[in-house]
């Protein structure tokens, strides 16, 4: 894809994939998943987003806000939806009808969960901290990753 550059980033936890444009990151693949096709970037934009993302890794809370995303091919209601799951804090959860509510859409949760499935930027747009009513529901990344990133964040 045009304009986009590849940063491949070593964790703790394997090899992260992060994915940038000039308007910020624009994907984050985890460990075993494949980016591919897409240059390698000769230099790291914001340096201190790897140290963050190891920091988090390693039980830290960190603050992803300072980072910019590219949203380009969200839908508008995918885009306000993941704008809240953004603002979830570190270590809490909501349900998806919770979120739904905070986006003005009360009984909108099976939307909700359809918007936060397509999230391309896990852990910086923590869709991990969105839980079915009974149990955690599904996650845009590999199986056991939601319940680690939960787990990670009441450790700390």
């Amino acid at each position: 894809m045009k304009g986009l550059f590849l940063l491949k980033l070593d964790t703790p936890h394997g090899y992260f994939s992060v994915i940038y444009s000039s308007q910020g990151i624009y994907r984050i693949c985890f460990p075993g998943v494949q980016c591919s096709g897409i240059p390698t970037a000769k230099e790291v934009p914001r340096p201190d987003f790897v140290q963050d993302f190891r920091d988090y890794l390693c039980g830290k809370k960190v603050d992803w806000h300072p980072y910019p995303l590219d949203m380009s091919g969200y839908t508008s209601f995918t885009a306000k939806i993941l704008s809240q799951v953004r603002q979830i804090p570190y270590g809490s959860k909501l349900t998806y009808r919770q979120v739904g509510e905070n986006a003005g859409m009360a009984g909108g949760w099976r939307a909700v969960g359809q918007a936060v499935k397509t999230n391309r930027h896990p852990l910086v747009v923590p869709c991990h901290r969105v839980v079915a009513k009974n149990g955690l529901g599904g996650f845009s990344g590999p199986a056991g990753w939601k319940e680690h990133l939960l787990q990670l964040e009441v450790s700390s």
